[in-house]
């Protein structure tokens, strides 16, 4: 049976791509592949008849359930496997009992152990007991009650102490009046439900201006597309920069130009990290670990030619940046389209 050649995967693009992303892969890959300029023929082959596959509605439909198919293979495939693994250890684990005799030393050195802790037990069982029974109650003293004896200075006390209503009114309207002093409240203040209904709405503000979440992926593709496209254009001047400037100045330039590139594809990757779900993302997370040692070991070929030279660091650094450029174009494309 012929062999299942994944396509998307030979692209580097999803299965959901839609056709001005499979031509502009096709492009990206094509120059790499290309046999004069370097490339392998056979996977430059490869790659042309799969754009000439998914290039085409009507192919690509055919090619779709082949590929559906081929995905129900591959997790049946997986499925099967572990069970199988799963039943050889089960089996492995039966066949090969540890053969340890009951009456083993460590059983006989537990029991000893458990039966002088029984023991101690019963012995502070009978201790506390003797104690409690050899322990007097204690004898209840009765309370001394002392008479108290009415005099003429206790009736002026009671007598003084006793206000009327009038009077405990006056004391606590002139409380009240005392505490709205202290605390600073002007006679003719708001209502209290209208200083929570303000409360409330200041706080709702506060909110939507800090929280930055958003679930409309058509605005996400529109705002990065239009910053690609942006600092593609402010950037233009980096070339010359080649052409008319000192080695000293294109390593610094090629420096702060990568780490801009850099800045924005970190910024989409933690926007993404928000918008996808958690299966969505970890999967992503694997395919950028995998890219960044793509990017790393095309960066060191690029600067074999221009080892121990001056140019050795900023084509390094060019040769990342190019490839942070392609990066941030496919998250986008493939994420937030």
């Amino acid at each position: 049976m012929e062999k299942f050649i994944d396509y998307y995967v030979l692209l580097n693009i999803l299965p959901t791509a839609n056709e001005e992303l499979i031509k502009r892969a096709y492009r990206i890959q094509s120059k790499e592949l290309h046999p004069d300029q370097g490339g392998n023929e056979k996977q430059f082959i490869l790659l042309t008849e799969a754009y000439k596959v998914l290039s085409n509605p009507i192919k690509r439909k055919a090619y779709d359930q082949d590929y559906a198919f081929y995905q129900q293979t591959q997790k049946r495939d997986n499925e099967r496997s572990q069970q199988e693994r799963k039943h050889a250890n089960s089996k492995r684990a039966s066949e090969s009992p540890e053969n340890k005799p009951f009456f083993s030393f460590d059983y006989i050195r537990f029991g000893k152990v458990a039966l002088g802790g029984f023991i101690s037990l019963g012995v502070l069982a009978k201790a506390i007991n003797a104690f409690e029974e050899s322990t007097e109650p204690e004898i209840p003293i009765d309370p001394i009650v002392f008479p108290v004896v009415e005099s003429e200075h206790s009736k002026d006390i009671v007598e003084e102490s006793v206000t009327s209503e009038y009077d405990v009114g006056e004391i606590e309207e002139s409380g009240v009046e005392t505490m709205e002093q202290l605390i600073g409240i002007p006679e003719e203040s708001e209502p209290l439900e209208d200083l929570i209904e303000e409360s409330e709405q200041a706080e709702v503000e506060k909110t939507a201006t800090l929280t930055f979440s958003t679930t409309d992926s058509l605005s996400l593709y529109v705002r990065y597309l239009d910053r690609i496209y942006k600092l593609e254009a402010d950037l233009e001047s980096y070339g010359k920069v080649w052409e008319t400037g000192s080695d000293a100045e294109i390593t610094q330039a090629s420096y702060n130009q990568l780490k801009i590139w850099d800045d924005l594809l970190n910024e989409i990757y933690q926007t993404l990290k928000i918008e996808l779900t958690e299966k969505d993302f970890l999967e992503l997370r694997d395919l950028q670990r995998a890219w960044i040692a793509k990017k790393e070991r095309i960066a060191d070929e690029a600067r074999t030619g221009f080892a121990g030279g001056s140019w050795e660091v900023p084509v390094y650094n060019d040769a990342q940046l190019e490839e942070t450029k392609k990066r941030c174009y496919w998250l986008v494309m493939n994420y937030m389209n």
